[in-house]
């Protein structure tokens, strides 16, 4: 038999000594660290697409329904950043660069515009931020659409006024309010709207065209013009549209061709009453039409944010089926008033 060798005590009590010692650890960050991080910086790159996009689309470059895809993506994300993030701290900083990174494509721009810009959206979401903190302090459960409503809301606001703002510079420097491409894909976006609720109207094709359309509508609600021959119901209908036109040229001030396009009329009218008003109210009807840009942009905007809201919330709970967050409970004492 092996004999088994004897421990001194001196040694077993050097190896108490050793294992009392301290053995530090290396810091670590706390859980969700990093994909919190993730998500503030992925906020903050989408402010600049969303910046680069606006600018884009005043120049003519990009169409109107794609500068609705990258501002719509950016304020869903943001919104989401809000809801997930507890710290308002931590999002005030991120509010201050995702304001400074949707107005850094306009760096070229008077830096008092800028800075009224960014002061703008920076007091708009953080607003929006600290009634949402409010909401989720005094709720027991977790209500996205309760939380996210406040911060969305003055998010779009603070979108919409900023653009209103970045825009005037550019009806200064020309003699157009906005260029000819980003008015046909507003233009675009809008007729492909109503021609959906009214198809036997033809927005999207010339005067001519257009013309015939009104008049076709109103004649065949008249018994009579039904039972005529074909030959007879072309030529009342030539009349009629000839009549029509007439009286649009009358109204606008402006000879119309039947050749032009119906969006190309609009923006010529649109362009030269919008320019003749500037010249003679000067900066108070700047201030005017601002005002009323920023009230029509903003209520259509209302119906996105529904569509942004409702991505948003499918985000979330992907988000918590793929185990990247997790809703959970915990108890906190709250102070009450009562009396003794």
């Amino acid at each position: 038999m092996e004999e088994v060798p004897k421990v001194s005590p001196s040694q077993m009590q050097g190896a108490d000594l050793l294992s009392q010692v301290h053995k530090s650890r290396l810091p670590s960050a706390p859980p969700g660290f990093y994909k919190s991080l993730s998500l503030d910086f992925v906020i903050v790159v989408l402010s600049v697409f969303a910046g680069v996009a606006f600018q884009k689309f005043l120049a003519g470059q990009i169409d109107f329904i794609w500068l609705l895809v990258v501002a719509g993506v950016f304020a869903g994300v943001s919104v989401l950043g809000s809801v997930l993030t507890k710290k308002l701290g931590r999002r005030t900083l991120v509010i201050i660069f995702e304001s400074l990174g949707f107005i850094l494509p306009f760096l070229g721009m008077p830096i008092d515009l800028l800075a009224i810009s960014f002061a703008v959206m920076f007091i708009l979401l953080f607003w929006g931020e600290y009634l949402s903190h409010e909401d989720a302090d005094n709720s027991v459960e977790v209500r996205f659409f309760r939380l996210a409503k406040r911060p969305l809301s003055k998010m779009l606001s603070a979108l919409t006024l900023v653009a209103v703002i970045l825009s005037i510079p550019a009806w200064g420097q020309s003699k157009s309010f906005m260029s000819k491409a980003s008015f046909d894909s507003i233009f675009g976006l809008t007729t492909g709207v109503v021609s959906g609720l009214y198809p036997e109207y033809k927005f999207g094709s010339n005067l001519d065209a257009f013309a015939k359309s009104i008049a076709e509508g109103q004649l065949n609600k008249d018994s009579q013009f039904v039972l005529l021959p074909a030959a007879i119901k072309n030529r009342v209908l030539d009349d009629a549209s000839v009549k029509i036109l007439d009286a649009l040229s009358k109204a606008s001030g402006i000879q119309l061709n039947p050749d032009e396009t119906f969006a190309s009329v609009a923006y010529d009218y649109l362009n030269k009453t919008l320019n003749d008003l500037k010249q003679k109210f000067g900066t108070n009807f700047t201030i005017l039409w601002a005002l009323a840009v920023f009230l029509l942009v903003r209520s259509t905007a209302t119906l996105l944010g529904y569509l942004i809201s409702l991505i948003a919330f499918v985000a979330y709970h992907a988000l918590i089926s793929f185990k990247v967050i997790r809703v959970a409970t915990e108890n906190k004492p709250r102070e009450i008033i009562e009396f003794f």
